[in-house]
């Protein structure tokens, strides 16, 4: 008979949470190291990732929030520094007046040309830990965990009472 194993919160077992910001806090403090002769931030980059990708027509600030996963005051102070350091502009939507388009600009095209070797590099170098064989698979689940911790906020339940 095989003994219970610990509670999933044990402080002796791997631990989903602390993991997880661990790898989150080491990736972007290595991205902003490797970045920071270009003067731009790894917020930036990916801003600047999601806008090159895109059809050239501009992005919703909207969007980029749910892209970036962060919040609109956060996504629009990013914006706003990116705009005032020349590497986005910002025009009117219009399809809806109220909404602003983002793309980049020269200067922020330039920025992303030369940072994206860089992300490109770092994340081979860290894919390196993974067997090659597993590397897909190991994505394919953490995406699969990304989208249940984005039903877990969408779910919202009440908060317990103290």
């Amino acid at each position: 008979m095989t003994p219970p194993k610990p509670p999933i919160d044990d402080p002796h077992r791997r631990r989903l949470p602390p993991l997880l910001r661990r790898c989150w806090y080491g990736l972007n403090q290595a991205f902003r190291k490797r970045l920071a002769t270009l003067g731009i931030t790894p917020n930036q980059f990916t801003v600047l990732r999601w806008l090159e990708e895109d059809d050239g027509g501009g992005i919703r600030q909207s969007a980029i929030c749910e892209r970036m996963a962060s919040d609109p005051n956060t996504i629009a102070a990013l914006v706003e520094r990116m705009h005032a350091d020349g590497l986005v502009k910002r025009k009117v939507d219009p399809t809806d007046r109220r909404a602003r388009l983002i793309s980049p600009t020269p200067k922020g095209r330039r920025a992303y040309a030369k940072a994206r070797p860089i992300a490109v590099d770092l994340q081979e170098e860290v894919l390196q830990a993974i067997p090659a064989g597993e590397r897909e698979r190991l994505l394919e689940q953490i995406e699969i965990l990304a989208d249940a911790c984005q039903a877990a906020l969408e779910a919202e339940p009440e908060s317990p009472k103290l």
